[in-house]
């Protein structure tokens, strides 16, 4: 035994040392250190943001607005006349206001909110804003038209309209208004709307679209009235109709208005008197003193007292005294009214 472990010693398990290679350790190089964190570039992270619980009334809905419980059209109307209407700066919201309203489900409009809103605009001469309002008004009944009549209050809310679209002069819109406004009532439409527009064209010195006009209503049978023919017969005279010897067609105005049974009215009288007077005036100033006597014997009947004045001087100064007798000079036969 002493044998065997003399010819194989243990084996003894130890690192090398570095002494005993010393050209290896020569060689490897030296591990540098590692590089300090830098302490100034860490980002600081961000504050978390405060929580903000979401509660019903924030989160959004799925379900359309619900209306006030105690929305009418007239408590809408109480509203706006109450709170907006004479208010400095929030007056002109009404209208927005109004078709916020439009959109609530269970809340419809009906012909007092149409008719005061309509009113409102024409008022303030919010002519593009009445315009979207009648259109929004043909699209959608009021409450109270059945399935075959429409609502009774239609004429007099589209009437106010086209009367406020005649003061401002805006004829085209009053004529679609009208159009509009025919197709949706049941029935004829009131001579009374006819006459709004006709003497709409009238006082926009538009004779032709007048008789144009005029027309219309005889092709659509519309009973004329007095105030019809007044119309017309005020238009040729503002219009000087008479110095473009129209004359005729103003008398003849008036024979028809007698022979349809309307009678002539004592505006009828005073429109014709104050056309003749101021042509008459007008012919006699420019020495046709002799036109100014053929227009007096067209008229016909006993001239007026103003008439007659204005053609004694005109013949007068023109020293045709053999004509000043036939009109009555020094008598009672020049009165006023034929």
């Amino acid at each position: 035994m002493e044998q065997e472990e003399r010819h194989h010693p243990r084996l003894q398990l130890h690192p090398p040392s570095c002494s005993s290679h010393p050209a290896a350790t020569r060689d490897l190089p030296i591990p540098r250190p590692p590089p300090k964190p830098p302490t100034n570039n860490i980002p600081i992270p961000p504050s978390p943001s405060p929580h903000l619980p979401i509660t019903p009334t924030s989160s959004p809905s799925s379900k359309p607005t619900s209306p006030p419980p105690n929305l009418t059209p007239q408590s809408l109307i109480k509203f706006l006349r109450s709170n907006l209407r004479h208010h400095p700066l929030f007056a002109h919201h009404d209208f927005a206001v109004f078709n916020w309203a439009s959109t609530l489900d269970a809340f419809r409009h009906d012909h007092d909110s149409f008719l005061w809103m309509s009113r409102s605009l024409a008022a303030t001469h919010r002519f593009s804003d009445l315009r979207r309002l009648l259109s929004f008004v043909a699209a959608n009944p009021c409450p109270c038209a059945s399935g075959i009549f429409s609502c009774p209050k239609l004429e007099p809310l589209f009437r106010s309209a086209i009367d406020s679209y005649c003061r401002a002069g805006k004829m085209d819109h009053a004529l679609s208004g009208f159009d509009t406004m025919k197709r949706l009532i049941d029935g004829k439409v009131n001579v009374g709307v006819y006459n709004t527009v006709l003497n709409g064209y009238v006082k926009a010195r538009d004779m032709d679209k007048a008789l144009k006009f005029y027309k219309r209503m005889w092709k659509e049978r519309v009973k004329l009235d007095v105030c019809t023919f007044n119309i017309l017969m005020n238009g040729y005279c503002k219009s000087e109709g008479f110095g473009k010897g129209k004359v005729e067609e103003g008398v003849r105005m008036a024979y028809e208005m007698i022979e349809l049974g309307c009678g002539v009215s004592v505006a009828t009288c005073e429109i014709l008197v104050d056309g003749l007077c101021r042509e008459v005036e007008k012919l006699c100033g420019e020495n046709k003193v002799d036109r100014a006597v053929e227009m007096v014997e067209e008229v016909g009947g006993t001239p007026c007292l103003i008439a007659c004045t204005t053609l004694v001087e005109g013949l007068r100064k023109s020293g045709r005294a053999e004509r000043r007798q036939s009109f009555g000079e020094g008598d009672d036969e020049c009165r006023l009214g034929s």
